[in-house]
């Protein structure tokens, strides 16, 4: 854990702010191999264990939907339906209500599923992979009623597909066993013999194949995980790679709302801001530093998917107005704050407490009852600044409005 504390003499009075990162773990269920989040904030999580194979958790309440099935992928549309991957039980989507089962009888090229994703007409692509006798597999395209199969003889560089993303300008990308295919809808072109230069300039050449993950950023970037090799970027002209992940087994790669790269390894949660690696792993307080799955909720907070369970990393929350003798802590954050910031009470009751924001000269420009112990307060009325916050009598601290 990394705190910084800071004092500012503002108007006659002093702010103690704390920043803490902050790791919550949960070992309920294991053997996490996906986890997804919709948008009501549900984490959604998909395991390897029977007993736990899809289970739904509102931050309160744990509920397993679906059981008996070996999870290895999990996805959530723009509708809100919930996708899942099994091994050898096919495709299974839950529309809140029912379960549909989708296998080879229906049209899936196999039933061992490792990769979902959805375009921008409201197709799925799914990426099977025969692991076994590595003959059978490929991708299959979904539109709700018709298959369509894709394999090696249609331009697929290999029928064991590992990770699908779709870019910007609608082209699929295939991370298989054998390389990269990249599908345009009419075109397949192939990466399977990459020459890149590392991040500190020196050349090389990859003829590694398994291309387990694989991320578009909002920047359209392309970046490529794999089993053993590190990571590759690739802005549609240059292979880039890093030094500080090679030989390391990357599962899953996402991009936060601050344009920052994490990857989850064998070897802990790398987070890169362009300039900067960080590596978290189980002596920071994560879980296991075998991580399977990342994703990242509506409050920034960050969730990683392991074989021993989950853990929830917030490293914006600020801790503030902490009362030793009371053991009181109170969460804001994010902090720097865009849209909206997060009030947690944590031990404080919520009735009767009060939250307002004041601007740097001392006038009121927000005061909320809150109600909950997390409370959603809405700053888009507020300009971009530096404000100061007060929670009931002598809670105080500073919030930046970006």
């Amino acid at each position: 854990m990394r705190n910084i504390l800071s004092s500012i003499l503002i108007v006659l009075f002093t702010i103690n702010v704390a920043i803490a990162q902050q790791w919550i773990n949960y070992t309920n269920i294991n053997l996490v191999n996906s986890i997804a989040i919709d948008n009501l904030n549900n984490i959604w999580i998909g395991s390897g264990n029977a007993n736990y194979s899809v289970t739904k958790f509102n931050g309160t309440i744990w509920k397993t939907n679906l059981t008996y099935k070996y999870v290895r992928t999990l996805k959530i549309d723009k509708r809100g339906d919930i996708w899942v991957g099994t091994d050898m039980q096919g495709l299974y989507k839950y529309n809140g209500t029912n379960w549909t089962q989708y296998t080879t009888a229906d049209g899936l090229a196999f039933d061992i599923v490792c990769a979902i994703a959805f375009d921008s007409l409201g197709n799925n692509w799914i990426g099977t992979a025969d692991v076994m006798g590595q003959m059978q597999g490929g991708v299959s395209k979904f539109d709700g009623i018709s298959w369509k199969n894709y394999t090696t003889t249609d331009g697929l560089v290999g029928n064991l597909v590992w990770s699908i993303a779709i870019d910007q300008k609608g082209n699929k990308w295939f991370g298989t066993s054998k390389g990269i295919s990249m599908y345009d809808g009419t075109i397949w072109t192939t990466f399977d013999d990459i020459s890149y230069i590392t991040s500190n300039g020196v050349g090389g050449q990859y003829v590694g194949k398994s291309f387990y993950s694989i991320l578009i950023d909002n920047h359209n970037n392309k970046w490529f995980g794999t089993l053993g090799g590190g990571a590759f970027k690739y802005d549609g002209t240059k292979w880039t790679t890093f030094p500080q992940l090679n030989g390391l087994y990357i599962t899953d790669i996402v991009e936060d709302n601050q344009e920052n790269i994490w990857f989850a390894t064998n070897k802990g949660v790398y987070k890169f801001d362009g300039t900067t690696w960080l590596n978290y792993t189980k002596a920071d307080g994560l879980l296991n530093d075998g991580v399977n799955s990342i994703a990242i909720d509506q409050y920034n907070n960050k969730w990683f998917a392991t074989d021993e369970g989950i853990s929830e990393f917030n490293e914006d929350k600020i801790v503030t107005g902490i009362n030793k003798s009371n053991d009181i802590a109170i969460g804001i954050y994010p902090n720097p704050a865009t849209n909206f910031v997060i009030v947690d009470l944590g031990t404080l009751p919520a009735k009767s407490t009060v939250f307002t924001i004041s601007d740097i000269v001392g006038r009121q420009m927000l005061s909320k009852q809150l109600s909950a112990k997390k409370n959603v307060i809405d700053l888009q009325s507020l300009s971009a600044g530096i404000y100061f916050y007060q929670i009931s009598n002598n809670r105080t601290g500073k919030l930046i409005k970006r």
